[in-house]
Formats: C-alpha cells, sequence, structure tokens
C-alpha cells in the first residue's frame, strides 16, 4: 500500500479545523454571557437624559399649554433646572426673590421647572426648606403648586400672573408667550444673576441669550459691576434701584473668622474654588497659577491645596511642592469647617459678578487672589486682591498675599457698594408695575 501524505495533511487540516471551531465556540460563548451582562447592566441604569436643548424645547412647550382658568393671580418663578441635592445660590436667591414679590402682591408662589429629575415632592420639600430659612417666607411653602417634566400642572394659571424667569432659557419662553398675547410683559420679572450670553460661544446660543435682555421685561440684577456691564453691553435701561449685593452669612463667616487657627509652622493652606465643568471658573488657569506659586515657595514651606466645588475624577498634579486634597462637592456645614483651616483663597470668575467665594472667602477674614474682568472686578471686601487673570499674574498675587499672612482672621463686610438689599430692589419693581398691594 503506497502511502499518501496528501491524506495525511488533509487530515492535519481537518483536525485544526475543528480546533478552531471549538476555540470559536467558547469564544462566543463567553461573548454571548458578556452581552447578556451588559443588558442586564443597561436595564438597571436610568434613561440617558435628553439633550439640553430637548428640555428647553419641551420647557417652552409646557408654557404654552398652560390654561388661563384660576380664579387669583399668582407669582409663578421659572427655573431651568433644579436638584433638591445640590441647591445653589442662584436658585436659593430666585426663590426668595419670588416670595417677596408674593409678600407685596398677597400671592401665592407657583414654581415651573423645565429640568429635574426630582419628582414634585422632593422639589416641594426642598422649596420648604430654602424658603424655611427666612421667618417671613416660611409659611410660602404650605400651598406652592410645582411643575415639574414628571407631573406637569398647566392649570390655574390667571391673566395677571406675575412671572420670574431666571436663567436665559426660561426668559426666552415666557418672552414667546408675551409675544403671543398670553403673558403681560410688563408684569415679567427677569432676575440677572450673570451675563448668561458669555456661557455660550459666539453662534445661534448666544444671540437667543443676548435677545432676552431686549425683551421689555423688568430687570432685577443681582450686583452693580453686572448692572453695569449688562448696560454697556446691551443699552438696556436699568433702574438702579432694582440692583441688590449679593446676600452673604455675615453670623456663620464671621463664627468662622474666629474659629480659624493657624496652620503648623512651613504650611500654607489654600481654597481653590475648582469647577472645571463651568469655563469661567478658569480651573486650568488657576491649577497653572497653583503650580507655579508653589514651585517658588521659600526654603522650608509647602503647601496644602485643597479643591473644592465640584467632584473631579482626574489627579490634579501640582508640582512637589504642593499636597493636594480634593474636597468636590461639600456640605454647607463642612465648607464653614474648611474656612476655618484655610489661609488663603483663590476664586476666579471670569464675570463681571462678583461670585460668592470671592466675597465670602475674605469676609470670613482670609486673604483672597481673584482675577480681573475688564475693569469690572474690583477689591469689593477688605482682603481680596484683584490679579491679571494669567498663571502668572496669579500666581505673583498668591506669593504677594502669601508673605503677609494675618496672625489672626477677622470678619468683615463689603467695602463698596455691591447693591440694596433684595427686599427693597423687588419692592422697587412692584411699585413701577403699579399692582396694587396687600
Amino acid at each position: 500500500m503506497r502511502f499518501d501524505p496528501l491524506g495525511r495533511r488533509a487530515a492535519v487540516d481537518l483536525a485544526q479545523a475543528a480546533e478552531r471551531t471549538r476555540r470559536l465556540r467558547r469564544r462566543n460563548r463567553r461573548l454571548s454571557g458578556r452581552v447578556a451582562e451588559l443588558e442586564q447592566e443597561l436595564e438597571r441604569r436610568p434613561p440617558v437624559k435628553p439633550a439640553s436643548t430637548d428640555w428647553v424645547k419641551r420647557g417652552h412647550q409646557r408654557l404654552h399649554a398652560i390654561h388661563h382658568d384660576g380664579e387669583r393671580p399668582q407669582v409663578v418663578l421659572v427655573l431651568h433646572g433644579f436638584s433638591s441635592a445640590v441647591v445653589f445660590a442662584g436658585v436659593t436667591t430666585a426663590v426668595h426673590a419670588a416670595a417677596r414679590l408674593c409678600r407685596e402682591l398677597d400671592r401665592r408662589l407657583r414654581v415651573v421647572i423645565f429640568d429635574t429629575d426630582d419628582e414634585p415632592d422632593a422639589v416641594r420639600s426642598a422649596l420648604a426648606t430654602i424658603l424655611g430659612s427666612r421667618s417671613d417666607h416660611a409659611d410660602l411653602a404650605r400651598d406652592v403648586r410645582v411643575s415639574t417634566p414628571h407631573a406637569d400642572d398647566g392649570l390655574g394659571h390667571h391673566r395677571d400672573d406675575v412671572w420670574v424667569v431666571t436663567y436665559w432659557t426660561t426668559a426666552e419662553g415666557v418672552a414667546t408667550l408675551a409675544d403671543a398675547g398670553r403673558v403681560d410683559r410688563r408684569r415679567v420679572v427677569y432676575l440677572v444673576q450673570d451675563f448668561e450670553p458669555a456661557f455660550h460661544p459666539w453662534g445661534d446660543h448666544y444671540a437667543r441669550a443676548l435677545a432676552t435682555y431686549a425683551s421689555g421685561f423688568r430687570l432685577l440684577v443681582n450686583s452693580r459691576p453686572l448692572s453695569r456691564y449688562v448696560a454697556d453691553r446691551t443699552g438696556a435701561a436699568l433702574d438702579p434701584d432694582a440692583v441688590f449685593a449679593p446676600a452673604l452669612a455675615f453670623g456663620e463667616l464671621a463664627e468662622t473668622a474666629r474659629r480659624w487657627r493657624p496652620a503648623e509652622p512651613g504650611v500654607i493652606r489654600v481654597l481653590f474654588y475648582a469647577r472645571p465643568s463651568k469655563p469661567r471658573n478658569m480651573f486650568s488657569t488657576g491649577v497653572g497659577a497653583l503650580r507655579a506659586w508653589a514651585a517658588g515657595l521659600p526654603e522650608g514651606q509647602r503647601a496644602v491645596v485643597r479643591l473644592a466645588g465640584e467632584d473631579i475624577a482626574d489627579p490634579v498634579d501640582l508640582g512637589g511642592r504642593a499636597e493636594v486634597e480634593m474636597l468636590g462637592k461639600t456640605s454647607l456645614e463642612a465648607y464653614y469647617d474648611v474656612l476655618a483651616d484655610t489661609d488663603i483663597g483663590l476664586a476666579l470668575m471670569l464675570s463681571p459678578h462678583p461670585g460668592h467665594l470671592a466675597l465670602e472667602m475674605p469676609a470670613a477674614g482670609i486673604p483672597t487672589v481673584t482675577n480681573q474682568f475688564d475693569g469690572y472686578r474690583e477689591p469689593w471686601v477688605a482682603g481680596l486682591d484683584v490679579a491679571d487673570a494669567t498663571p502668572a499674574g496669579l500666581a505673583h498675587a498668591l506669593a504677594e498675599v502669601a508673605g503677609r499672612l494675618p496672625v489672626e482672621h477677622r470678619a468683615t463686610a463689603y467695602a463698596m457698594d455691591l447693591g440694596g438689599r433684595l427686599d427693597d430692589a423687588v419692592s422697587a419693581l412692584v411699585s413701577s408695575m403699579d399692582e396694587p398691594r396687600r
């Protein structure tokens, strides 16, 4: 019998092909199992939230679906977003401005929210906490009406409702109601807390935000420098009596200053307001300034730099002379504790609005560095240094401040006029509306 090499080779090829088939089947079984795991994980995850433009569109649609079937007019506060877990100063100010209008006009409060993950009960609870921080507003929480994407409540509006719009998307939505003759624009208060066109690149959203200042609404502006900037950029006629100063908790800040104790010798503790997701807070510029400043510290000194304001996933390297502590978002109590353990503050804001931290830290006796902005940012509080908005300029200011640290912290109030009281500004607007008061 002759030997057949081709048959042997064929047998070998068949064996190898069979092995490859077995390996592929095992791999397919593993992949099928992984696909099943991923499908289960996706089912457990919350649904993906639509893009912000979808929320704006839906918010505007909900505004146009309102029914003028109420027996008496209300004050209607419109918020772009709301989270009961983290309530920012801007939302608190908006709620108290609307509450003051309720007091002036003897009306109930209604809140319409474009974007929130909270159920209405959670929103009401958070609103009650905000309103309860002032004894004269606490009772308004008992019958506040709330409209959210989860529970839209378009019934019970009145043609004489007074509206309070906040972020520019809410002003744009109510402006379309005014254009349609469904809202009297003379009864719309536009709470301006920053120059919001600058939140966007030059383009569609910039132009839309800018257009809201020409809606014919009554502007209520947070701080004189912002009021001046809006007037300079838009030509809008602003009532100086409708400009108010940011409200600071001077009692708590004074207590923080009293609790402050020096660090161990050779250590300088710095608090940096770090919010990478907010371009106007200049995160990269601040990191560059801190790195340059720390590198130039005198021999025998080192820095402990705490980053607070936003949870940051990636590590931040400030060089070998600085220890970094990532605090992320903090509770109000934890924030005051950190202030009582801070020697220098760095609070950046590329905006004419002061920003609360650039006021609160020096008010608590902490020497603080902030940035220039076209001459609109000034040393509003004793202990606030204003430097060029560059890493080198800010690093130089930090070095200057570090060279003259106080031996004790003393609380201080505004050194410059930033505006009147919120209540007085709201009262001035009501007078201009010629609305009957209680």
